[in-house]
């Protein structure tokens, strides 16, 4: 789950049903109710993981798992709404091997989105254009360690920590500002 940048909505991703449920939050009493529309669906069959907004507030990046990719939406922050932009493969075109797609996070700056990738072992490296937040991408790194299954950029955005599953460890990356 995940919470709007101004904590009005609350977002939800379901892998099992390919949708993202979004849920009008009220701070003073804590109470949800569904917003309307009270979902925005991602392609059937691919497991919608995580989520991410831009620091603009108004575009939000979903990762999902069975198809390793992530998909971009516009977000109305008025009504809680989701737009499909795009979706993007979180996969070198030439990698046929098993995967998953993890984690997914945005630099401070909203340049740049990564995506984790377990069975591949990698991270992908996803350009946001800057006029219309669609995504491209820029390179595929393979990390050190098995299994990927979560990670995290420092608050100074210098480092990027990654979890490995499989191979017990944790690593850490410089990131390029």
């Amino acid at each position: 789950v995940l919470f709007s940048p101004d904590n009005r909505f609350l977002l939800v991703a379901d892998l099992g049903v390919d949708k993202i449920f979004v849920y009008g939050f009220d701070v003073a009493t804590g109470a949800l109710r569904p917003a309307d529309p009270a979902f925005a669906p991602v392609a059937p069959g691919s497991g919608v993981r995580h989520l991410a907004f831009h620091p603009n507030g108004r575009v939000l990046y979903a990762i999902n798992e069975l198809s390793s990719s992530v998909t971009a939406f516009r977000y109305d922050p008025a009504s809680g709404a989701l737009s499909e932009l795009q979706s993007v493969s979180t996969l070198p075109p030439s990698y046929a091997g098993p995967a998953a797609a993890a984690e997914i996070a945005v630099n401070a700056a909203g340049t740049m989105v990564y995506g984790s990738n377990r069975g591949l072992d990698g991270m992908a490296l996803l350009g946001v254009d800057p006029r219309r937040f669609t995504l491209s991408a820029l390179e595929f790194t393979p990390l050190i360690g098995r299994t990927p299954r979560h990670f995290a950029i420092d608050p100074t955005g210098g480092y990027l920590v990654a979890a490995n599953q499989d191979s017990g460890s944790i690593t850490v990356y410089s990131v390029h500002p």
